[in-house]
């Protein structure tokens, strides 16, 4: 047990130089109010308490020297919570400038039971509970006050006189002083930050952290640190003399399964805490697959083996001469082993990678394979490409029965639009594309593929020209409405709105809420247009398909669903004039390989 005492180094006090405590709110003669004309009298005192580092407070008392009192006065220490030395004398200037800064009464009070003129004594008051938690605090400032006292007696000439406590200050040569107890303290257990409920790859460096937890303190000055697996019993430990609440162990030396580690903290004084636990989940990288088979086919697929338990998902790439051309993303593995990527490769040499991962997203190492594809090519196709106004055909011949379409608007990368597989047909096979907009200028070419090898025809160009609008359904665009404003005008007017769909949050001390922005969007399109009759049960047959529709024409091409439709017979039930709304879905044209 150790003792260190505090003296004051500052007081201030409000009536004849010497601390006044006393609370009353008026003067009272006789039966009446003489006015609001008194003060509340009180005294302050700021001491400098010292950082007791690694300390337990067990006690601490406030000693005043009293001069004099008066009968039932009641002193009663308060703490406030101030920065600075306090230079001012009034009380209205006090309360004006750290009215608000009062946080704690102490537990103990002094009361004093007769009127003495001469005291001069020590008393003492228990403040423990205030000194706590202000170690190291260098304007601790007490503020004493009469709690209890509300009477008023009559001094010469009849004028009233506050009942007092006439407390000594600095300059009357009795300061007021604390005496403050304390004890050797141990650390409290660290706080666990990482790993804790983890999952820890058994490669590379695990960095174990933890909070070193004191009151005042100098802080840690070593460590203990031991792991273990949770099947074993005995610990694997280290002391450490460092202020580092960190411990790096090599990843490597852990096995699969669930471990534990622990840690305990020493303070200056070479107390220490106790241990404090935590556990995580060692796991390690799959082990590396074997590629075992790549077809030999312009449309090729890749077979691999791989330890089931381990795997999870898979990653597959391709690339020709250094460069990659195809990235299969994550997919799923551990079922077939088998994948067929989206690309039709041409005769020549390639390399494969692969790459597994379990089920805590851990990867293998990416391992790779050659290949070629060298396969006989079949005859080169012919393509002829010719506009019928609101669609392109294409003619095709060859001597094979499997066809890739591809089609790009000028400047842009062909894409695949279709597949066909035909009979035989030595006269050639036909193919009309309506899913094309007005006035653009279209590059084809069609990709001949039999026995795993493909072939490509010239490319050919052509200028698609229409008037008006067409609306369709996507299973089958043949099936189409010609979209007029009127019997004799071609032009149709299109209104289109948009919206993001953002959130707005609003926060203390933002006068406007803060935008949260989001990758939704909202697009819709309204026309009103005429049909003939014979259209309108065109029209009705697609909404009854409920599909998705293709609205297409100059500089348009828009994919969505039909929201609302309303047809109203006109031109003596020659016509209709139809309104609709279509909301824009999410839709990419081309089609998969595979």
């Amino acid at each position: 047990m150790a003792t260190t005492t505090v003296t004051c180094f500052n007081d201030r006090n409000y009536r004849d130089n010497s601390i006044l405590a006393i609370k009353d709110s008026r003067m009272l003669i006789g039966a009446e109010y003489a006015g609001e004309n008194y003060r509340e009298y009180f005294g302050l005192m700021q001491f400098s308490i010292p950082a007791l580092y690694d300390q337990n407070i067990t006690s601490a008392k406030l000693y005043l020297y009293v001069l004099e009192s008066r009968i039932k006065v009641t002193l009663e220490p308060q703490f406030y919570d101030i920065k600075e030395e306090v230079r001012i004398n009034t009380y209205d200037s006090f309360m004006n400038n750290y009215g608000d800064k009062y946080v704690l009464s102490g537990p103990d009070t002094k009361t004093f039971e007769s009127s003495s003129t001469i005291y001069n004594a020590w008393i003492s008051l228990d403040i423990t509970n205030l000194i706590v938690g202000n170690n190291s605090n260098p304007t601790f400032s007490i503020v004493l006050v009469d709690n209890e006292h509300n009477q008023w007696a009559s001094g010469a000439g009849g004028v009233p006189t506050p009942y007092v406590a006439h407390v000594a200050t600095i300059e009357e040569g009795h300061a007021p002083y604390i005496v403050i107890n304390h004890e050797n303290a141990t650390p409290f257990k660290p706080t666990i930050l990482y790993p804790d409920g983890d999952v820890v790859q058994n490669s590379g460096t695990v960095n174990f952290r933890w909070k070193y937890n004191a009151g005042i303190s100098a802080g840690q000055a070593k460590y203990e640190f031991g792991w273990k697996m949770q099947s074993n019993t005995a610990w694997n430990s280290t002391t450490v003399t460092s202020s580092a609440q960190q411990h790096s162990v090599n990843a490597s030396t852990f096995v699969n399964g669930i471990a534990e580690w622990r840690v305990k903290t020493y303070n200056n004084l070479g107390l220490s805490s106790e241990y404090e636990y935590g556990q995580f989940y060692v796991v390690g990288k799959p082990g590396n697959p074997i590629i075992t088979g790549i077809k030999n086919d312009a449309l090729t697929e890749i077979s691999w083996s791989a330890e089931k338990s381990e795997e999870s998902s898979a990653r597959v790439k391709i690339l020709k001469d250094g460069k990659e051309i195809y990235d299969s993303g994550v997919i799923s593995g551990g079922i077939e082993d088998i994948h067929k990527p989206n690309i039709i490769l041409p005769n020549g040499v390639y390399a494969a990678t692969l790459a597994i991962a379990n089920i805590y997203d851990l990867w293998s190492d990416s391992i790779g394979k050659t290949f070629t594809i060298n396969r006989t090519r079949p005859d080169v196709p012919e393509l002829s490409v010719q506009g019928y106004g609101d669609h392109v055909r294409l003619d095709i011949k060859g001597n094979v029965n499997s066809y890739y379409i591809y089609r790009a608007e000028y400047g842009s990368e062909f894409i695949p639009i279709a597949y066909i597989n035909p009979q035989f047909n030595s006269n050639g096979y036909i193919y009309d594309d309506f899913s094309v907009k007005a006035d653009v200028l279209y590059k084809y070419h069609v990709r001949a593929y039999y026995d795993g090898g493909i072939a490509d025809s010239q490319i050919k160009d052509v200028y698609v020209r229409y008037r008006g609008y067409y609306l369709s359904e996507l299973s089958d665009m043949s099936k189409r409405i010609n979209m007029y404003l009127s019997q004799d005008e071609g032009f149709l007017p299109i209104s289109m709105t948009m919206s993001n769909e953002n959130a707005y949050r609003d926060y203390i001390g933002r006068r406007y809420p803060v935008k949260e922005t989001s990758m939704h969007a909202r697009k819709s399109i309204a026309s009103s247009f005429f049909i003939y009759a014979h259209q309108k049960q065109l029209l009705d047959e697609m909404m009854d398909r409920n599909g998705t529709y293709c609205l297409r024409g100059h500089d348009m091409m828009f994919y969505g669903d039909i929201s609302s439709y309303a047809a109203t017979n006109t031109f003596f039930n020659e016509g209709y004039a139809i309104s609709i709304t279509m909301e824009q879905l999410d839709y990419k044209e081309g089609i998969s390989y595979v």
